[in-house]
């Protein structure tokens, strides 16, 4: 995965909860760490960036907000995480 798009998930996934995530301790935890995960992008650590990135998307798989199928969709390079929805 590139910099560029685990910025691009990270942000997709930031601007989903806000929209339509539910108020649980696991979403606000995702929520703090997409704002690290952006914060690791800025300082090119890609690869923290990419780890913590996997542990959200677990816990949105947990949470019943996408399937694997789906997640692994927004990791692919081609097209963008919202037009595979």
């Amino acid at each position: 995965m590139t910099k560029e798009k685990v910025q691009e998930v990270a942000i997709y996934y930031e601007e989903y909860l806000h929209n339509y995530g539910r108020q649980g301790i696991i979403e606000n935890h995702c929520k703090y760490i997409l704002e690290q995960i952006l914060t690791f992008i800025k300082q090119n650590n890609t690869e923290k960036a990419m780890r913590w990135l996997g542990f959200v998307q677990g816990c949105l798989w947990t949470c019943h907000y996408f399937t694997i199928d789906e997640l692994r969709g927004h990791n692919r390079v081609e097209g963008k995480p919202h037009d595979l929805i």
